[in-house]
């Protein structure tokens, strides 16, 4: 999941800058989660602003895949679009596959 952005950053000169927020809460989605994450890097930068409330979508591509003992490290080109297409952040990730 990722969220991020405030809307009161719109104006730089709004004393409340980082207090505000689209007026809903989500629920928090790894509370309680047995699934355990292993062997995975993230890396990626943004390249628009996202605000809160924006709905974003994150998408990936194969880019690479290398036998690393019994299992497979793949290599993902990702990037995110907000609501409007608009491409808000690009990056790599690499993780196991299960065996």
């Amino acid at each position: 999941m990722a969220q991020g952005g405030d809307p009161l950053s719109r104006d730089p000169g709004n004393p409340r800058v980082g207090t505000g927020g689209p007026g809903y809460k989500i629920k928090c989605e790894t509370h309680k989660n047995t699934h355990k994450h292993v062997g995975g890097t993230l890396s990626m930068a943004f390249l628009e602003p996202v605000y809160a409330g924006d709905r974003l979508t994150v998408r990936g591509r194969i880019q690479a895949t290398h036998p690393e003992g019994p299992t497979t490290r793949v290599t993902v080109e990702i990037w995110i679009q907000n609501q409007h297409g608009v491409q808000t952040a690009a990056g790599t990730a690499t993780g196991l596959l299960p065996t």
